[in-house]
C-alpha cells in the first residue's frame, strides 16, 4: 500500500500523492464517479514474511468506493499470479510486475541507488521487469477476466460500461518516449486457469501450449527472459526442436537471474531448474546448435558482480513470434497457478522490426550498451553475448549450471506441481513420486544425467 510508484525527478512538481494507497485515495476524492477494485492473492502462511500484513484492512476500510477482495478461487496449492491492471475499460497494463516493495529500478540498474529502497530506507537489489500497455479490443477481454474473477470470489457482478466513455489515451502520452511500440493489430491473450473443483480438463494450459507451439515453430532463434525454468513440458519441447536434424540450426539466448530470490526458492526449484537447463545445454552441443545462457549485473569497486534481478517472463522467436505476462518458465505457471501472457504474431515486415528493436534493446540493456542496434540481428545474438560475456567492462556474464542429479520428485510434487495437489490425491502423488525416485521413467527414456551433462541413453541403462 505504501510502495513509491513515482521517485527521483518523475515526482510530480505539484506535490500530489505518489504512494500507491494515497494515490488510489486522491483520485477517489477528486473524481466522485470513480470507482476502484483490488484483487489479490490469499498468500499461503509460508509467504507472510514477505508479504504486507493486513492489506485487506489497509485497503477495504479507506473509501466506500475502493473495493478490495482475496482471490481464494483457487485449486489446492496454487496462487493468484496474473499482474492485470485495467482503466476505463480502454486500456490495460499486465506483465511480470508486481505492485509491491522492492520492484523499482531504471534500466541503467546503477550500482546503490538511493531511489532504489523501500519506504523505510532499505536498500533494494537491481531489478529487471517487463509490462506492457494495451489499448484496444484485447482490454474488454482482460477486463472480462478480472470481471470473473471478481465475480468467482465475491459473488458480486461488476457494474462496467458497455463502452469507454473517452477514446483510448495514445500510448506516447502516458508513457513517453522510452515505451518500446510493439506489433500493432491483433493480440492473443493466453491463460492458465484451472478449476478449483471438477475435472482438470474444463481448464486452460494455453501458456503452456504457447510456449511449446513457439519453439517447436523455431527457424532461426530464440530468445529467452525469465525467472526460473523448471518446465517439463518445455524442455521436452526444446530437445524435440534441437534434436530434428532436418531443421535449421538455433542461436540460443536464456536470460536469468543469478540464483533464487529466497533461500526457499534455491532449495525448491534449484536442482530442477539445473537439470531442466543442463539438458537443453546438452541437446544443443549434441545437435550443433549454439546456446547461451547469461545473467546480468554491473562490477563492483571490489570486482565484484552485483547481478540484476530478472523478474520479467518473456520469449521472442525469429523476431515473428512474441509473448509476454506473468507466466514463470515452471510446471505450476504451465498448469496450476492462474496466468495471463499476451502474445504478438509479425505479419509484416513492420512487425517484425518492432519486436526486433523490442529484444535488441533489452539485450543492449542487460549488456550495458548505449545503442541496441548491433544486437538487431537475431542470428548473430550468440556471438554479440560471447563478445559482451568476454569484457569486463560489460554487463553480461555466463551462468555457471550446478551439478544435478535430476529433478527431486518429492520437492516436485509440493513446490512445482504440474496439476492441483489436494488432499485426495497427496497420497498418489507421494506414491508417484517414490516411482520417480526408483527409477524415474519420463526423464530416464529420454536422458541421463553424469557430471552436469545429459546424455541419450536407453530407459533400462538409464535405470541400471
Amino acid at each position: 500500500t505504501d510502495v513509491e510508484l513515482l521517485r527521483g525527478p518523475d515526482r510530480p512538481d505539484d506535490g500530489s500523492p505518489t504512494a500507491l494507497l494515497d494515490l488510489m485515495l486522491a483520485c477517489l476524492e477528486a473524481r466522485p464517479e470513480l470507482t476502484i477494485h483490488v484483487l489479490a492473492w490469499d498468500y499461503s502462511s509460508v509467504f507472510a514474511l514477505e508479504r504486507q500484513w493486513f492489506q485487506g484492512l489497509r485497503f477495504g476500510e479507506q473509501h466506500p468506493r475502493l473495493h478490495f477482495s482475496w482471490d481464494t478461487h483457487l485449486p489446492s496449492g496454487a496462487s493468484h499470479h496474473q499482474k492485470i491492471v485495467v482503466v476505463d475499460g480502454c486500456y490495460a497494463f499486465t506483465g511480470g510486475m508486481d505492485v509491491c516493495q522492492a520492484r523499482w529500478d531504471t534500466r541503467e540498474h546503477r550500482l546503490d541507488d538511493p531511489m532504489r529502497c523501500s519506504p523505510y530506507g532499505r536498500a533494494c537489489k537491481a531489478y529487471h521487469d517487463v509490462q506492457t500497455f494495451v489499448s484496444g479490443e484485447v482490454v474488454r477481454h482482460l477486463e472480462g477476466l478480472f470481471a470473473a474473477r471478481w465475480l468467482a470470489n465475491t459473488g458480486h457482478v461488476l457494474d462496467l460500461p458497455a463502452r469507454a466513455l473517452r477514446p483510448a489515451p495514445l500510448a506516447d502520452e502516458l508513457l513517453g518516449p522510452e515505451a518500446l511500440p510493439l506489433p500493432e493489430g491483433a493480440i492473443a491473450v493466453a491463460e492458465t486457469l484451472i478449476p478449483p473443483h471438477g475435472p482438470l480438463r474444463d481448464g486452460k494450459t494455453e501458456i503452456r501450449d504457447l510456449y511449446g507451439d513457439m519453439v517447436r515453430a523455431a527457424e532461426s532463434f530464440i530468445y529467452i527472459e525469465n525467472q526460473y525454468f523448471t518446465s517439463r513440458s518445455l524442455t521436452e519441447a526444446f530437445v524435440e526442436r534441437l534434436a530434428d536434424e532436418t531443421r535449421p540450426r538455433l542461436s540460443i539466448v536464456i536470460v536469468m537471474p543469478e540464483g533464487g530470490d529466497t533461500p526457499k526458492e534455491k532449495v525448491a526449484l534449484g536442482d530442477a531448474q539445473a537439470f531442466a537447463l543442463a539438458a537443453i545445454l546438452e541437446a544443443s552441443e549434441r545437435h550443433g546448435h549454439a546456446c547461451r545462457i547469461c545473467y546480468t549485473g554491473k562490477v563492483d569497486d571490489t570486482g565484484e558482480v552485483s547481478p540484476t534481478f530478472i523478474h520479467s517472463k518473456l520469449m521472442v522467436v525469429d523476431d515473428r513470434h512474441l509473448t509476454i505476462g506473468s507466466a514463470n518458465a515452471t510446471n505450476r505457471s504451465f498448469g496450476l497457478d492462474d496466468e495471463v501472457n499476451l502474445a504478438w504474431r509479425a505479419e509484416t515486415d513492420d512487425a517484425r522490426l518492432r519486436i526486433a528493436a523490442f529484444r535488441g534493446s533489452l539485450l543492449a540493456e542487460h549488456a550495458g550498451d548505449l545503442d541496441p542496434r548491433p544486437w538487431l540481428d537475431g542470428a548473430a545474438m550468440v556471438s554479440r553475448v560471447d563478445e559482451a560475456v568476454a569484457d569486463p567492462a560489460r554487463c553480461l556474464h555466463r551462468l555457471v549450471i550446478p551439478e544435478s542429479k535430476g529433478r527431486d520428485p518429492i520437492v516436485s510434487v509440493f513446490t512445482d506441481p504440474q496439476r492441483p495437489v489436494s488432499g485426495e490425491l497427496m497420497e498418489e502423488r507421494l506414491d508417484e513420486a517414490w516411482e520417480e525416485i526408483v527409477d524415474d521413467p519420463w526423464w530416464s527414456s529420454r536422458w541421463e544425467v553424469k557430471g552436469g551433462g545429459v546424455a541419450d541413453t536407453p530407459s533400462d541403462e538409464a535405470r541400471s
